[in-house]
């Protein structure tokens, strides 16, 4: 009776072993990877400067920033899906929390991109880009 169980268990690990290993590959088949570099990389709609303007625009500047006292460069990760869309926005490197948290707000606001492709399809792909916190000093006034 012992042997006719473990021969049972036997047969069961081998035969689930295959659908273990069958499942493990179905995953892998629909698991869609994330390129940091791609034959066409994804672009922002009117190129990078389009981009600055977008930020520059709609940025909101922590109180610190506005009166002078904080500057710094943040940056920000995120991934272009195959649609176009800003998904996954993380700092890359921290300066400053509420510069981070400024920066994070407006990369989640911009429109879709065109999405990168590689092999003549959509894939999705990691950027970083820089956001600087750069306070402008007035420019001095000389009386003549």
């Amino acid at each position: 009776m012992k042997a006719l169980h473990l021969l049972i268990m036997i047969i069961g690990l081998l035969i689930s072993n295959p659908i273990i290993s069958l499942a493990q590959k179905t995953k892998l088949i629909y698991r869609e990877e994330v390129f940091v570099v791609a034959e066409q990389m994804p672009q922002y709609p009117g190129g990078d400067e389009a981009m600055n303007k977008f930020i520059y625009s709609n940025i909101k500047h922590p109180k610190g920033a506005q009166s002078g006292q904080l500057e710094g460069l943040t940056y920000v990760q995120f991934e272009i899906d195959t649609m176009g869309r800003v998904t996954k926005v993380a700092i890359a490197t921290p300066s400053n929390p509420d510069l981070d948290s400024a920066a994070v707000t407006v990369c989640r606001k911009m429109p879709k991109w065109i999405p990168g492709k590689n092999e003549g399809k959509k894939v999705r792909v990691m950027c970083v880009i820089p956001v600087q916190f750069v306070v402008e000093k007035p420019k001095k006034r000389y009386v003549h």
